[in-house]
């Protein structure tokens, strides 16, 4: 993977540092089963990506992308997407299909991360980050048009989370005020 890959999925790592009880605490949604299945699945979700991460770190892409599809393949409840922990399956999306790419596998990875941009929010880094890695994917395949409306997503999104971001800061300062 690129330098800007590794930065990104640094950056990821701390992001997803959640604990299974911090997740827990953010599922509160969720009650008796539901609550059980999802906290098992982000456990065995986190111990997943662990190991993705060393086997990617030592080159062995074909073992982290095992465990990348690992995460993939869990059983969430229904409205898992909506919790803080469930982020630990979009992670394993974006970062499956970058191996896959990097594998000279275009087709899974686009299967990957189409999937992966239905799964995150409409508006979230993660979906910019999706959209991006589509559009390298679409690019890739000879879908040169495909790409440009996917990088254009990502531009549109990119703009929506600065605005957000914006009037976040502007409220604190009134509310500071």
């Amino acid at each position: 993977m690129t330098n800007a890959t590794w930065k990104f999925a640094a950056a990821a790592l701390l992001a997803l540092s959640l604990s299974a009880a911090a997740a827990a605490e953010n599922a509160a949604e969720l009650s008796g089963e539901d609550l059980e299945k999802f906290n098992s699945a982000v456990e065995t979700a986190f111990a997943h990506r662990e190991k993705a991460r060393l086997f990617y770190k030592n080159k062995q892409l074909d073992k982290a992308l095992k465990e990348l599809e690992t995460i993939l393949a869990l059983d969430f409840p229904e409205g898992a997407e909506k919790m803080e922990g469930y982020s630990v399956v979009l992670y394993a999306g974006v970062n499956a299909g970058k191996i896959h790419l990097e594998l000279d596998k275009p087709k899974k990875a686009r299967e990957i991360l189409e999937n992966s941009l239905k799964k995150a929010p409409q508006i979230s880094e993660w979906s910019y980050e999706i959209c991006m890695t589509l559009g390298k994917t679409y690019e890739k395949l000879g879908m040169d048009e495909k790409a440009i409306e996917t990088f254009d997503k990502a531009l549109k999104i990119s703009r929506k989370l600065k605005e957000m971001k914006e009037k976040e800061q502007k409220e604190k300062e009134k509310s500071a005020d």
